[in-house]
C-alpha cells in the first residue's frame, strides 16, 4: 500500500489480510506434534483447524495448555480429529474475531484497539459474511494494520 493510502485508511480486510492460500493451517488429519513443530518454526500463536476452508477448531496457547492438563498422551500419530474437543473456540479461547473481506480498515483497527487487556484480541479471521461459519478467506493479526 502507498503512503497514501495508509493515511487515506480506504482499505479493507481484503486488502490487508494474509490470503487463505498463505495461511498455515491443520485439518482434522493433520498429527498434532507435527503441526506444533510448524508452529514453533515460523514463531505463530494461533493456528486455525479447518474443514473444507471452515473454522472447526484453533490452537492457541491455552488450548494446547488444556490438551497438556487433561493428561491426554500425545504421540507422533496423534491427529486433532483425536483431541479436537481440546481445540473447539471457547470464550476461553476467543482471543479471535471475525470480519468481512468488505470490512472497513477503521473499523479493523478500532477491534484491536478496543478489546480491554483481559479480553485481548489476537487475530482477525475474514471469512464469507464475516461469520464464524463462513468460508475463511484470510487473516490479519495487529501487526497487519501498521
Amino acid at each position: 500500500a502507498t503512503a497514501l493510502d495508509r493515511v487515506t485508511n480506504k482499505r479493507k480486510a481484503k486488502d490487508i489480510m494474509t490470503p487463505y492460500l498463505s495461511i498455515t493451517y491443520a485439518t482434522k488429519d493433520s498429527k498434532i506434534l507435527e503441526m506444533l513443530k510448524t508452529m514453533e518454526e515460523k514463531g505463530y500463536s494461533y493456528l486455525p483447524i479447518l474443514e473444507e476452508r471452515r473454522l472447526i477448531g484453533i490452537v492457541t496457547p491455552k488450548t494446547l495448555l488444556s490438551l497438556i492438563a487433561s493428561g491426554n498422551a500425545i504421540s507422533e500419530e496423534t491427529r486433532f480429529d483425536e483431541r479436537l474437543d481440546s481445540f473447539r473456540i471457547t470464550p476461553l479461547t476467543m482471543h479471535i474475531s471475525f470480519a468481512s473481506p468488505e470490512e472497513s480498515y477503521e473499523s479493523l483497527f478500532r477491534s484491536f484497539r478496543d478489546k480491554s487487556t483481559k479480553s485481548r484480541l489476537d487475530l482477525i479471521l475474514i471469512t464469507d459474511g464475516g461469520k464464524k461459519d463462513g468460508k475463511l478467506r484470510g487473516l490479519i493479526v495487529p501487526n497487519d494494520l501498521l
